[in-house]
């Protein structure tokens, strides 16, 4: 049904590709980063990455938090 408009359409784009091609470019990433195998006190983490090419940040991790088991 794609191209289809209905009634009840909520905020946003009418699919990912209409939202990659005109919506505006993600600055941040967040990615979580799990190990495997690794000795203990070495805990998982959320990091957060700068993906803005006009930032003197561009390409680095900028926080991270650790997680909780």
């Amino acid at each position: 049904m794609l191209g289809v408009k209905t009634c009840c359409h909520g905020p946003g784009y009418e699919s990912p590709l209409d939202a990659m091609k005109n919506g505006p470019r993600e600055t941040l990433l967040y990615v979580p980063c799990i190990r495997h195998n690794v000795t203990p006190g070495k805990p998982d983490y959320l990091a957060t990455v700068d993906v803005d090419p006009q930032s003197p940040t561009y390409s680095k991790v900028t926080q991270y938090r650790y997680t909780v088991r």
